[in-house]
């Protein structure tokens, strides 16, 4: 296997939820072999006492945490926020080695997550058509091939490279302009989902979300992100700590007996663009806004704080 990509885990104020995603990250079979970046953000100034000791202990867990290869730690001295964190923190990274690998500081990885991570980012690395690789997938009665390509990104688990990350436009009004001039909002809206809306709020300051600029600027370029069939991470971020998530999607981002503990070979060949999977997991979309009335509310909830997730991721 060629050098390995450099592990980006971006952290703040969680610092149980850190150990266990260190402690998963460690149990995989490459993590010898790569090198880990820990960005540590800094307090707000309205932080009360114990946010700021949950702060220091994150810093702590990141400090005395053992690595076998080498580990950066890098602590943003005030407070930047999820997005600029994560926007800044990609891009030093990346620029520095090529490639990345990226979580943020309350997901659970298989063993095989950097192995299957690996495999992708080498095969689809000269892909024109691909921008990134996921970590995460769909739960669907159809059976899925080891990788396919949807036009669409998740920010659970995901890596990317230096020439497809240098697309990524910071400026929402300017995405929105071009997507408003080339494309209809529905082509924009994947599913029926409402990823038109979540840019206007993040044009108007409701939301901070890179996720969503991310998404609108491979968009533009009709580019595609590598889904497995196998889930290599779960979120266990659901706790009352949690800015950007809620227990009512849990089925979504899956639970930990969804965690795949295998290893996937995804093989050799490039993977083409296919619309049959496509459409299916657009009609899974669908079908979350055109249920049944007795179940709405429940599904209403679940999309309600998966659209707050990515509205501020």
């Amino acid at each position: 296997m060629k050098e390995l990509a450099p592990i980006v885990v971006f952290a703040y104020n969680r610092p149980n939820h850190l150990r266990q995603t260190l402690e998963s990250l460690s149990k995989n079979i490459l993590a010898s072999e790569s090198i880990l970046y820990l960005f540590c953000d800094g307090a707000k100034e309205d932080a009360s006492t114990e946010e700021k000791e949950r702060i220091d202990e994150v810093r702590k867990i990141a400090s005395e945490i053992t690595w076998p290869l080498e580990k950066h730690i890098i602590t943003r001295i005030h407070n930047y926020g999820l997005a600029k964190n994560i926007i800044e923190g990609v891009t030093e990274i990346v620029n520095k080695h090529g490639k990345i690998i990226v979580l943020e500081d309350d997901l659970l990885t298989g063993p095989g997550f950097l192995n299957y991570m690996n495999q992708a980012l080498n095969l689809f690395e000269h892909q024109e058509n691909v921008v990134g690789v996921s970590a995460h997938t769909h739960k669907l009665d159809t059976a899925l091939p080891p990788v396919y390509l949807l036009p669409i990104g998740i920010s659970t688990g995901w890596g990317t490279w230096r020439d497809a990350w240098s697309i990524f436009e910071p400026d929402p009004k300017i995405l929105k302009n071009k997507i408003d001039e080339f494309f209809s909002k529905e082509e924009f809206n994947f599913g029926g989902y409402p990823f038109y809306q979540m840019l206007i709020d993040n044009i108007e300051g409701k939301n901070n979300s890179w996720a969503i600029r991310w998404y609108a600027s491979f968009f533009l370029k009709s580019n595609y992100f590598v889904f497995p069939n196998a889930y290599f991470t779960i979120h266990e971020g659901f706790d009352d700590l949690a800015t950007n998530a809620s227990a009512n999607y849990q089925n979504i981002y899956g639970v930990k007996s969804d965690l795949f503990t295998g290893q996937l070979d995804i093989g050799k060949d490039p993977v083409t663009v296919n619309e049959k999977y496509i459409n299916i997991i657009r009609k899974e979309f669908l079908a979350k806004t055109t249920v049944p009335k007795n179940v709405f509310l429940r599904l209403r909830n679940r999309l309600k704080n998966i659209y707050i997730k990515w509205r501020n991721d």
